[in-house]
């Protein structure tokens, strides 16, 4: 028999273990900056998928192939914490887990996932964690700040500052710190219980869910994000906690989804009076863990929820289309028995993406629906990657996610078609772990980090120069001539080959690399007959991109020595009278 619900398990520790929530502040600073402007020209991926509704969609540019651009190991692991990014800046959370827990396919191939993840998740728990702060634009750390507790929430960056929850140990005691983003100093932070939750700002208030281990309560709060001021709070019920996921705010409400001993629900609550708008009940879940946020669009909430039963494991994920005025369904996509999906979906262009896993690894899927009237539109199947806790990111009509693959026991960063659902390209981020970070798109780039604490930047590749060339600018017939050649590659990439045609009707020659950016190609060639002939060559590097074509003029005339100059000055500037003459002829 499995054992009892997790959750109900932790929760008890949490009411009869842990000391009342203490509120400190730590720094007087009373005051913050004026809002600090951001280049409104670029998008950038300021909090969990992107904005304040979730909706994961970007309207940044992304690379169409797996360049990478630089990757930056911290030293830590990074777990559930996704990257933000603003003003070419990058914040991520970490935190001394300690024991890495890499997967054992002979371990795990005939278990659920349900029952792996949440082994999975008792490794949480740290002591120590930090907020790295990385140059976009170099992969150099600019700083970092040692929190107390592991980041395991993804931060949220609004107006020059951090903010972000920790927790410390099985009991989930943490704090939520306010850092400035530019020098990484702490500007404020308190001593909350949340269970693995990350918070959110719109319209200048700070939302955090906690849990209350004095009262037994589960409780939205509503903050001052200048000095962590309480607004309002609001209830969530008792033994009624949010886990493992983030409220989204969209037209003055505050939706978030939470669990109450066995039941998922789903709350709205007013954003400037924190009174109750309506609570439904979702699906029930005896087994698993909720990791799955409410997405907000055009007045509708999608949302993911776990249908689980102990007595005879029966496990699926159901897709939620909600009202957000009332709370009424509007449709519901219902997987098949042992399809479960980790994530939160996203929404681009009136179409919502979501990943799932069969519950007994044989697949891993990416689907997408109309989010009118719930239908399918496509759904990509793969039979060797799995997709576990990593969203779907969505830029330039590309999703991204972070995959297992079981057949190569490694875990990747993979690019989808959104139209096609074609796999693009996928780059190799690690061994075989969870991939529990999102993907972050802004600016052209994507970033994405992995378990074992290293974040990786990739980037669209840039074409080589057009070559250069170099070599007589006369010759004979049946004479051979060295001719050199070389480009440079601004990305510093290999230059894969070099096309050549020399005009004389032998078509194109290829000289196949790789050669070094800037690495000078020696060439010989001989021509037969006598005419002014052009020489054309381009480049293409190790990413496929070609250059644009170079020209060289060479001058091949007769042999004979009766030369007469008045041809030659013809020939030289009407090159088509000599063709036509040799036609002639």
């Amino acid at each position: 028999m499995l054992k009892k619900l997790f959750v109900i398990f932790i929760c008890t520790i949490i009411i009869t273990t842990i000391l009342p929530v203490v509120a400190i502040n730590i720094n007087e600073k009373k005051y913050f900056d004026p809002i600090i402007k951001l280049n409104n020209d670029i998008d950038w991926w300021p909090m969990q998928g992107h904005d304040p509704q979730h909706t994961g969609f970007s309207k940044s540019g992304a690379p169409d192939v797996n360049k990478l651009n630089w990757s930056f190991d911290t030293d830590s692991n990074i777990r559930f914490s996704s990257s933000i990014v603003v003003e070419n800046k990058l914040y991520i959370g970490t935190g001394e887990i300690g024991s890495l827990y890499l997967f054992d396919f002979n371990e795990i191939k005939n278990k659920p996932v349900i029952g792996m993840y949440n082994k999975y998740c008792e490794k949480t728990f740290a002591e120590t964690g930090g907020i790295f702060c990385i140059d976009t634009i170099t992969g150099m750390k600019l700083w970092d700040f040692v929190t107390q507790g592991a980041v395991s929430s993804t931060p949220v960056f609004y107006n020059g500052y951090v903010y972000v929850l920790t927790s410390s140990s099985e009991t989930y005691e943490g704090y939520l710190y306010c850092i400035d983003a530019e020098t990484g100093l702490k500007q404020w932070n308190f001593t909350y219980t949340n269970l693995i939750t990350t918070p959110i700002i719109d319209n200048n208030n700070l939302y955090v869910t906690i849990a209350d281990p004095h009262t037994g309560y589960g409780k939205l709060l509503c903050l001052d994000p200048s000095d962590g001021a309480e607004k309002w709070n609001h209830s969530t019920g008792y033994y009624n906690f949010a886990m493992y996921s983030a409220p989204a705010a969209y037209n003055n409400r505050v939706c978030y989804v939470s669990i109450n001993s066995s039941d998922i629900e789903l709350h709205s609550v007013d954003a400037i009076t924190g009174e109750d708008q309506w609570t439904i009940f979702l699906t029930k879940m005896e087994i698993g863990l909720i990791v799955s946020s409410p997405v907000i669009v055009e007045n509708r909430i999608f949302v993911m929820s776990l249908e689980s039963y102990l007595s005879n494991e029966t496990v699926y994920s159901v897709l939620f289309c909600i009202d957000a005025e009332d709370g009424d369904v509007l449709w519901k996509y219902v997987m098949k028995e042992n399809d479960i999906s980790l994530s939160s979906p996203a929404i681009a262009d009136d179409v919502v993406y979501f990943s799932y896993v069969e519950n007994y690894w044989a697949y891993g899927g990416i689907a997408c629906l109309n989010i009118s009237d719930g239908e399918i539109i496509w759904d990509q199947k793969l039979y060797y990657d799995f997709f576990t806790v990593s969203s779907p990111s969505i830029a330039d009509e590309k999703l991204f996610i972070g995959s297992m693959n079981l057949l190569e026991y490694k875990s990747f960063l993979n690019c989808f078609d959104i139209n096609s659902s074609a796999l693009l390209w996928r780059y190799s981020i690690g061994e075989l772990a969870m991939v529990d970070s999102s993907a972050a798109i802004a600016n052209e780039k994507v970033y994405i980090a992995n378990y074992f604490g290293t974040i990786f930047a990739f980037i669209d590749n840039t074409p080589p120069n057009t070559p250069v060339i170099d070599g007589p600018l006369k010759g004979k017939p049946e004479k051979s001539l060295d001719y050199s050649f070389y480009s440079i590659d601004s990305d510093g990439d290999k230059i894969a080959e070099y096309i050549i045609n020399w005009s004389d009707g032998t078509g194109e020659q290829i000289i196949t690399g790789p050669f070094t950016s800037g690495e000078q190609v020696i060439v010989n060639h001989t021509w037969k007959e006598k005419g002014i002939y052009i020489i054309k060559a381009k480049s293409k590097d190790s990413f496929g991109d070609e250059s644009n074509w170079s020209h060289f003029e060479v001058n091949i005339p007769r042999t004979r020595t009766n030369f007469n100059p008045l041809l030659y000055w013809l020939f030289e500037h009407f090159p088509l009278l000599e063709g036509l003459l040799r036609f002639i002829k």
